[in-house]
This record gives C-alpha cells, sequence and structure tokens, in this order.
C-alpha cells in the first residue's frame, strides 16, 4: 500500500506556489522533471527568464534534457 503524502495547504497547492511570482509578472517560465522524492513523487525544476526571453528558456530545458534522463522515469504509482 502507498504512503499518503499532503498536496495542499491553505495557501493552495504545493505543485502552484513556485508559479504564482511568474503568473503575476507574466515572466516566462517552464517546469522540468530533475528527479524524485523519497517517496516516489517526480520533483520539477522551474527554469524562468525575463521578459520575452522563451526561446532562452526551451534552449535551457532542452539541453538539461539531453544531458539527463529524467524526463524519460516514471513516478512509482503505489503513492496515494
Amino acid at each position: 500500500m502507498g504512503k499518503r503524502i499532503r498536496r495542499q495547504d491553505e495557501r493552495g497547492g504545493a505543485d502552484s506556489l513556485c508559479a504564482i511570482p511568474f503568473n503575476v509578472t507574466g515572466f516566462p517560465s517552464m517546469s522540468v522533471p530533475c528527479g524524485f522524492a523519497k517517496a516516489g513523487t517526480p520533483i520539477g525544476m522551474q527554469i524562468t527568464s525575463g521578459p520575452f526571453q522563451e526561446e532562452l528558456i526551451f534552449s535551457a530545458t532542452h539541453a538539461y534534457e539531453q544531458a539527463t534522463e529524467w524526463h524519460r522515469r516514471k513516478p512509482n504509482t503505489n503513492v496515494i
């Protein structure tokens, strides 16, 4: 049986808290897989840049994915 993990608090989902500053300012950002927690859940790294620099983010994300295999690995589905 999997282990229950709390993902939300009174401020909103834990997965959305890091995106709030970029949603408000309009600066581009992208999340890319970068590992797994001890519980087996995926971890994402947020790559950001200044206004109108989306191409920089796409290039950095592509380079990271070419250098690692995290985007190919599957999370532990036994976690509830």
